[in-house]
């Protein structure tokens, strides 16, 4: 029972995708700064700002998505 439960959940994270969440902490934390120093209606009207907010978001979604999988 408990390996099959293991094999639907998937292994945990690996070395190389624990430094890429570390990456991408680095990225929003990037933004926060960018928000923050140049106030939100400066950082709205920049529209690679969008892009930036939409990369750093499916990160999340998919850090999210992987955890729910295996816990």
């Amino acid at each position: 029972m408990q390996e099959s439960l293991r094999r639907q959940r998937g292994n945990p994270p690996t070395p190389l995708e624990l430094l890429v969440v570390v990456y991408v902490i680095g990225f929003i934390w990037e933004e926060t700064q960018e928000i923050f120093g140049e106030g939100i209606k400066s950082y709205l009207r920049n529209m690679w700002n969008f892009i930036d907010f939409m990369r750093n978001s499916l990160y999340c979604l998919v850090f999210v998505l992987r955890a729910i999988a295996y816990f």
